[in-house]
C-alpha cells in the first residue's frame, strides 16, 4: 500500500489524426497497455459528496484499488494541473474482476488502509458501493532517460464516445509542461489544458445497460 501527493499535468488533443501525429513524434513507446477502470460509488453519490474518487483498475495481470482525495491547496497552479492525495493498494485479480462482472463490491474487499479518512474506509468496507461508471484506455508510455515519463491515452466510454489525452506526472509543473509541449511542437499538434479528470468524464458518459468490456483486458487468462 502507498500514499502520496500526486501532481499530474494533463492536456487534451482534439481528434484522432492529431493524436496519431503526436504518437509518431514521441518515438517508440516503452509500453502500450490496455487498462479497464471502474469507478465506485454508492446510489446517492456518497463518495463524491465526501470529495473522494475510488477506482478499480485492471491492466494485464495487475489490479489496483486507487483512492484520490483533495490535497493541501497550492495557489497559482496553471490550468490542466491536477493535484490529489493518492492512496493505492493491490487487489486479488479474481476479486477485482468480479466487481466488473457483477457490478457490486463484496463487503470487506476494499480496505484502503489507515491513510484514508474513517468515513471513506467505512463506506468502502460496507459493501454498499458498486461500479457506477467505467472507461477503457489504451495507454502509450514514452521514456527518455533523465526526464519524466510521457503518457498518451486513447479512452472509450460506455456511450460510444472517445477522447485523447496527454499527461505527465511530475512535481515540477514547468518541466512537465515542457515535456509534452516539445513533442506537440514537433508534431504540429495543439495541446489544450485538460479541465476534467477521467473520473468526471466517465460519469459524464455513463450509460446504463452497457457492460464493462472486461474481455479486452482478460484475454489469455482463460475467461
Amino acid at each position: 500500500m502507498s500514499a502520496s501527493i500526486e501532481v499530474e499535468t494533463k492536456f487534451s488533443i482534439e481528434g484522432e489524426a492529431e493524436f496519431r501525429r503526436f504518437l509518431a513524434a514521441a518515438g517508440t513507446p516503452a509500453s502500450v497497455r490496455k487498462q479497464l477502470n471502474g469507478y465506485l460509488d454508492g446510489p446517492g453519490g456518497e463518495l463524491d459528496r465526501m470529495g473522494w474518487m475510488a477506482r478499480i483498475r485492471l491492466v494485464g495481470d495487475e489490479t489496483f484499488l486507487t483512492l484520490k482525495g483533495a490535497a493541501p491547496e497550492i495557489r497559482g497552479l496553471p490550468d490542466g494541473v491536477f493535484r490529489a492525495l493518492e492512496i493505492e493498494r493491490r487487489l486479488p485479480w479474481a476479486d477485482a474482476a468480479s466487481c466488473f462482472d457483477t457490478g457490486t463490491v463484496p463487503r470487506g474487499l476494499l480496505d484502503p488502509g489507515p491513510e484514508a479518512p474513517p468515513e471513506v474506509r467505512d463506506f468502502l468496507g460496507s459493501g454498499r458501493g458498486s461500479v457506477v461508471a467505467w472507461s477503457l484506455t489504451i495507454r502509450w508510455t514514452f521514456r527518455d532517460p533523465g526526464r519524466p515519463d510521457l503518457i498518451a491515452d486513447e479512452t472509450w466510454f460506455p456511450d460510444g464516445s472517445r477522447d485523447f489525452e496527454v499527461e505527465v506526472e511530475w512535481d515540477d509543473v514547468t518541466i512537465a509542461r515542457r515535456r509534452a509541449e516539445e513533442i506537440a511542437r514537433a508534431a504540429g499538434v495543439v495541446l489544450t489544458p485538460q479541465t476534467m479528470t477521467k473520473h468526471a468524464r466517465a460519469n459524464r458518459h455513463r450509460q446504463s445497460g452497457v457492460p464493462a468490456p472486461i474481455e479486452a483486458v482478460t484475454r489469455g487468462r482463460g475467461r
